[in-house]
This record gives structure tokens, C-alpha cells and sequence, in this order.
């Protein structure tokens, strides 16, 4: 779980063991990837950024090539098994052999959608059924009595349909550039702090605090030039962030993080324990001399 993912770091370090610290892939590079793992089946743009971290690990982690070849393997090739099953499910169920046939759909309907509403100043659904009315004729079909229901039944489709589909999408955000950067912050408030349900403020107090403990970590690797460990850190967290504000800012809340939320943890266990130790240090100095 990722309370014992947290606390066996926290311990690592609180025993004194620099390893953590000169050696941060082979400690969790294990655990690490088992999360995310797991978390494929809900998220699957999980296994896209394993072969880039695959090679940043081989590239920069500790032992001989060989071991580290190896290593680099055992996380490249299970995530191109994966992509490669998936994308050969699409192409039989779905007549489409691609990664994703829902990341077109968000790409229009949420973030298309969201800029054209904020250009335009219309109701959504004024707002879908005219995206809708789009798409279908750049598909060459009658677009008399489409309504905004019709989304519905662009979910997933042919190639042909993502292509107009991703045609109206960008046609939308090339006219209107502004709002389309305008609305980047509202959905980094969303993946970053905001929860859905009654635990609305509970919510966003924990993650703010998990933030700002994950930006005190980040810092203090900062100051000792631990270069290694915050770009193995951050190179997933900008992946997934940037690949999400990409084709969506609307319809999201922290959900949308659960990729990098074991990252943000590892980031603030460094921020908790740096606190720790200045604690430590500060009541040493404190305390009077031994015998005296």
C-alpha cells in the first residue's frame, strides 16, 4: 500500500543509510514500478513512459552495464507487451489499432470543448452539439437533427472517426489560442488539489501539504546537486501532467494524478525527513555539553 511504500523510505533514511540517497533507483525502482503496474489496468498511459524511464535507468543507475541493461529490460519489455496486447485489442473490437480511442474524445470533448465554451461563451451543450455537427461532416454525413447527445456515440471508433474527431479538435484550439492557455491552470488545480465527494476539504488540505512537503524535498536534493534522483522523479510527474493538460482540463480532479501520486510521496518523505533532521540538529545544538 502506499502508507508502507512511505514509511519503509522513511525508515531507510532514518537509520542513517546514505544508499537512499546515492542509490535512490535501486531501492524502489522495484516497488515503483509494481504500483504502477497495478494501477495499469485503470490507467494504461501508465505503461507509456516505462520505456523512456527504462533507458534513463540504464543510463544512470549503479552497477556494471550488464545489471543494468537488465534492470532497464525488465521494465521496457513487460510495458511493450502490454502496449503492444492493447493496441491489438483495439484494432480487433475497435477497428483501430491505436494506443488510446478515449484520449480523442477527452481531446474534444473536454479540452476542445472547455476552450470553445470559454471563446464562444455558449451553453455546453450548445457548445457539444455544434462539435458534434462538426465531426459528422467531416465524416460526409447528414448533420440535420444532431443534438448534443450525439457525443455518446463517438466514445471509441474507426480510424476514420478519430481522425475528425482529432481534425475538429485542433481546428478548434488553433483559433483560439488564448483560452486554450487560459484554462491550463484550472485543470493543474484540478489534477493537483481538487477531490470530489464530502471530503472536499479534507481533501485539498492533505494535498496541499503533500505538495508543499514534496516541494521541500525537491529543494533539499535541490541544494546537494542530487541531479539523478530529481530527474527520475520529476521526468514521470511532467509526463503525465503535460500529457494530460494536453487533451483535458475539465471532468478531472486529483483522480487524474493517481500515475505520479506514489512520486509525490516519495518527494515528501524527503521533505519530512529533511524537516526531521533540522529538528534533530536544532535541539543538538541546544542541548548543554555532556558532564557539564
Amino acid at each position: 500500500s502506499m502508507s508502507r511504500f512511505v514509511l519503509s523510505h522513511l525508515a531507510e533514511t532514518s537509520r542513517g543509510g546514505q544508499a537512499i540517497l546515492d542509490d535512490v533507483f535501486g531501492l524502489y525502482v522495484g516497488r515503483f514500478y509494481c504500483s504502477i503496474g497495478i494501477n495499469s489496468p485503470s490507467r494504461l498511459s501508465a505503461l507509456a513512459s516505462d520505456g523512456a524511464l527504462g533507458l534513463f535507468y540504464a543510463s544512470h543507475g549503479s552497477g556494471g552495464g550488464g545489471r543494468q541493461l537488465l534492470a532497464a529490460s525488465a521494465i521496457i519489455l513487460p510495458a511493450m507487451l502490454g502496449v503492444g496486447f492493447w493496441m491489438q485489442h483495439n484494432a480487433v473490437h475497435q477497428n483501430n489499432g491505436s494506443f488510446t480511442t478515449i484520449g480523442t474524445y477527452n481531446l474534444l470533448y473536454y479540452r476542445a470543448a472547455s476552450v470553445l465554451h470559454q471563446a464562444s461563451g455558449q451553453e455546453i451543450d450548445v457548445v457539444y452539439t455544434e462539435i458534434a455537427r462538426r465531426v459528422e461532416a467531416e465524416l460526409g454525413n447528414d448533420t440535420a437533427n444532431i443534438t448534443a447527445h450525439r457525443r455518446h456515440f463517438h466514445y471509441a471508433g474507426s480510424h476514420q472517426l478519430q481522425s475528425a474527431m482529432t481534425q475538429v479538435a485542433w481546428d478548434v484550439i488553433i483559433k483560439n489560442p488564448l483560452q486554450y492557455v487560459l484554462t491550463i491552470p484550472v485543470g493543474l488545480y484540478r489534477m493537483l488539489f481538487r477531490v470530489s465527494g464530502i471530503l472536499i476539504w479534507p481533501g485539498f488540505i492533505w494535498n496541499v501539504a503533500l505538495l508543499m512537503l514534496a516541494s521541500i524535498g525537491l529543494n533539499n536534493l535541490r541544494r546537494k546537486r542530487d541531479l539523478s534522483t530529481i530527474t527520475f522523479l520529476c521526468l514521470p510527474c511532467l509526463y503525465f501532467l503535460l500529457g494530460t493538460l494536453l487533451v483535458q482540463t475539465s471532468g478531472i480532479d486529483t483522480r487524474a494524478r493517481t500515475m505520479i501520486t506514489p512520486l509525490l510521496a516519495i518527494m515528501a518523505a524527503y521533505g519530512i525527513m529533511h524537516l526531521l533532521n533540522r529538528r534533530r540538529a536544532a535541539s543538538a545544538s541546544l542541548s548543554p555539553p555532556a558532564g557539564s
